[in-house]
């Protein structure tokens, strides 16, 4: 779940939906939620929410993007520059 849906109606229902705290990546919940990754992290490793609130995990990006046969695609707007 991202920061913009944690600030809306929507937090409510996918963390009901998903049995998860607000805030918390809801990979492993019992209802089959998408997937989609940004193209920048293809390549990478990075970090992820891991279950709890407060607790991360880093992981190989290529490989969560295929064990969960994520979307990957252009969903991040860039900053410009100050």
């Amino acid at each position: 779940m991202n920061r913009a849906a944690s600030t809306s109606g929507a937090a409510d229902v996918s963390a009901t939906s998903a049995r998860v705290q607000r805030g918390v990546t809801p990979i492993e919940s019992a209802t089959a939620w998408p997937v989609v990754a940004d193209e920048r992290i293809v390549g990478r490793r990075i970090a992820m929410g891991a279950g709890a609130a407060g607790r991360i995990a880093f992981v190989d990006a290529d490989a969560l993007v295929a064990a969960y046969g994520a979307a990957v695609t252009d969903i991040s707007a860039e900053e410009p520059p100050h």
